[in-house]
């Protein structure tokens, strides 16, 4: 599905990563398309109007792009063709570049008309478990039966021309490795480096910095982003400092063994023609490893909140402030905390129209809503959103319908239209703690975040910023700058150079606590949990995870097993914790005595 295109002008508060003046030319699903130097595929779609980028693996439900990173779970392609096709990739992770090709997955004959879809209207006949069920007798009929579903599996399609490119492999050492190119990993190797110990520094994105663009406060009186620029070319120039970006640290193993994914010409195929490798493969001994992996935002439940046009809402700010594109025309921020006011007033700067901000929470008093307040915006506290309302096609939003929700947990009468054509969504903040689980941490449960965070570690690792649980921006400098002092030190470096860069200071804004919200019901069969998605890609919803539960599974890993709940591509990154929360709900319980899946 694709509607009007959706770059912004050229103005101050956005696209500060492409370049207007260098255009690119790209395809997808055959259609010539325009794009700029800077863009990924995401943005790129969005500019020219695309919605849809691609069809749920059991359902064959219509989504879109829901996130800015590699918790993106709808928006999977393939791209290139013959001997560098490769399937699956995430259209917010794939650079664009000049003559790039890319086709959706999982739908035929196209991505508009998807004769699979044929499974949504039977989604009541088919729930989680169905083929534990359904596929046992007659069984002289299991050859057929294998046929169809092997037919159906999988998602994209496996190259079938001879790989031509070359790839490479590293090994290396070094004394500390910091995992993660945001504020508080560049402030950790600073602070490392200054003490003249190796720093090696990886990042998987090709711009370092996070979602420093993005976020609030500043740090020596200027933006985040003047701080991380200078940072860089400081780290970069030292003669002790590797910093390294299109790198994925994929695995962590014993006594600090790490393997590191580097994308050596993904991004530009005419270095492989020259002789660059395609990928390259690190393995890397670290005597101390600072985590600054930062965090991942998760959705809100509510009815139909998988359409096409709802979105993270601090992934909504990423493209608006990054690309220059926004996700639509018009839009409505749903929220349970203070974050999602700054994607109500960037957009808002960026010349987008946002409708309301609709806050699950009771009346407040903060700097943000107060700004928000101050911009025009109208905010509908201790509200929910029931539906979200589209065209025959169902592919397109036109609204949603809103309506107060009172403390026994159930909706007060009558709904309020919003006119809208995208949802920003923010239920708050998982620290991403999949690769400090890889080897054996524990973690531990925190109220205040309502999602766990890091615990007790056996190895020469620490965890810094929002990784740790630490969101405040002047907690988390001081926090990274101390740990990688610490760790350098622990790893044999000597006492801080003269003139080494300072601590800066930090100035962020204070925010009200966020109120957990696991389920919003909605009225009538809008109530029912079988349209609430929780796992974007594998069709798990909340009526899912409730008939699970019925059935005897009380086990988080057999239930997971049972519902296919976080064995998406995307390993439950946006899924896990709302997950948990419902089934708390469910049996009567908190969320660590719920448990948590294995991570990965």
């Amino acid at each position: 599905m694709s509607g009007k295109p959706y770059r912004l002008s050229a103005h101050a508060s956005s696209g500060r990563a492409i370049d207007r003046d260098k255009p690119l030319s790209f395809t997808f699903d055959g259609k010539p398309m325009k794009g700029f130097a800077g863009d990924t595929l995401a943005s790129a779609l969005f500019a020219n109007g695309v919605r849809v980028v691609g069809r749920s693996f059991k359902y064959h439900r219509p989504r879109g792009v829901i996130a800015a990173g590699s918790e993106e779970p709808n928006a999977l392609v393939s791209v290139g063709e013959g001997t560098r096709h490769e399937p699956n990739l995430r259209a917010p992770q794939v650079e664009l570049f000049d003559g790039l090709v890319a086709k959706s997955q999982n739908n035929w004959p196209n991505l508009s008309f998807d004769v699979g879809q044929v499974n949504n209207t039977m989604s009541r006949l088919i729930p989680s478990g169905f083929y534990y069920k359904t596929f046992m007798w007659p069984n002289r009929l299991w050859p057929t039966y294998e046929h169809f579903i092997r037919r159906a599996a999988g998602l994209g399609t496996a190259p079938e021309e001879h790989d031509v490119d070359t790839y490479e492999q590293m090994h290396v050492d070094c004394d500390v490795l910091v995992v993660g190119g945001g504020v508080a990993g560049l402030a950790a190797a600073q602070a490392a480096a200054a003490t003249g110990v190796r720093v090696i520094v990886a990042d998987e994105t090709a711009m370092l910095g996070g979602l420093a663009d993005s976020a609030g406060g500043t740090l020596d009186g200027s933006p985040q982003v003047d701080w991380i620029a200078k940072t860089v070319t400081e780290l970069a120039a030292a003669t002790n400092v590797h910093v390294m970006v299109r790198t994925t640290v994929a695995g962590h193993f014993d006594h600090n063994w790490v393997l590191m994914h580097e994308r050596v010409s993904d991004h530009d195929p005419s270095l492989a023609d020259e002789g660059a490798p395609r990928h390259r493969l690190w393995k890397v001994r670290a005597k101390e490893i600072i985590m600054a992996t930062g965090a991942i935002e998760r959705p809100l439940t509510f009815y139909k909140n998988d359409r096409p046009g709802v979105m993270l809402a601090a992934a909504a700010r990423v493209y608006v402030n990054r690309f220059g594109v926004s996700p639509g025309q018009r839009g409505v921020v749903f929220t349970n905390n203070d974050d999602a006011y700054r994607t109500a007033l960037d957009l808002t700067r960026a010349g987008v129209t946002i409708a309301g901000v609709v806050d699950i929470r009771p009346p407040h008093e903060s700097a943000l809503v107060e700004e928000v307040r101050q911009a025009g915006l109208k905010i509908s506290f201790g509200h929910v959103i029931t539906d979200v309302r589209t065209g025959m096609s169902g592919l397109a939003i036109d609204g949603v319908n809103i309506a107060r929700l009172r403390s026994s947990g159930r909706l007060e009468a009558p709904e309020e239209q919003i006119s809208c054509d995208f949802v920003c969504t923010s239920g708050g903040w998982n620290p991403a703690v999949h690769l400090f689980c890889h080897s054996g941490g524990k973690l531990v449960f925190d109220d205040a975040l309502q999602s766990f965070r890091p615990g007790p570690i056996a190895h020469a690792l620490r965890v810094v910023g929002a990784a740790n649980g630490t969101f405040g921006l002047d907690d988390l400098v001081k926090e990274a700058a101390r740990e990688g002092e610490a760790a350098a030190k622990q790893a044999g470096g000597g006492r801080k150079k003269a003139g080494a860069a300072k601590l800066p200071k930090a100035k962020s804004v204070e925010e009200n606590a966020l109120q957990p919200l696991w389920f919003a019901p909605g009225f009538g069969k809008a109530n029912e949990g079988n349209k609430h998605f929780i796992d974007f890609q594998n069709d798990v919803t909340a009526a899912d995870l409730e008939l699970a539960t019925r059935e005897g599974y009380r086990s988080v890993e057999h239930l997971k097993r049972y519902t296919t709940l976080g064995m998406a591509t995307d390993q439950g990154k946006t899924s896990n914790i709302n997950a948990l929360g419902i089934v708390s709900d469910v049996l009567d319980k908190t969320i660590p005595e719920v448990g948590t899946t294995t991570f990965r």
